[in-house]
């Protein structure tokens, strides 16, 4: 069973990112902090990161999904990892070619595939909870 926890509207450059990469005409990101449930249960802290995601698919039908993804060590290896994958998009480490001098934004340096096995590696878990 969950715990209802405030949450506050959250305006990153994700919002911008994640409505461009899907064509969702609204994408909101909610920021909460609290006692995570492995917390409350007298475990060590974690992060803990819900998506929900509501809305018509492109065949018209109603849709809607959760997921879980959770850290056992709490935010900063996250923080760490995805700054690594940064450098290593940015180098040309993966690709075999550097990225040019410019700006970037994770997304454009960071493949999604291999940023979830590495996730996975370093102790994240995925999860779909029922909607």
């Amino acid at each position: 069973a969950g715990r209802e926890v405030p949450a506050q509207a959250y305006s990153p450059l994700d919002s911008v990112s994640l409505a461009a990469a899907t064509g969702a005409a609204s994408v909101r990101l909610d920021l909460a902090i609290g006692e995570t449930p492995a917390r409350r249960a007298g475990d060590h802290h974690s992060t803990e990161i819900g998506i929900e995601i509501a809305g018509t698919g492109k065949d018209g039908v109603p849709r809607r999904s959760v997921h879980r993804i959770v850290h056992p060590a709490g935010q900063a290896p996250l923080t760490a990892l995805f700054v690594a994958l940064g450098l290593v998009g940015l180098l040309g480490l993966a690709s075999g070619t550097p990225a040019t001098p410019g700006l970037y934004l994770p997304e454009r340096l960071i493949d999604p595939e291999d940023a979830v096995r590495r996730l996975t590696e370093f102790g994240a878990d995925f999860s779909q909870v029922a909607a």
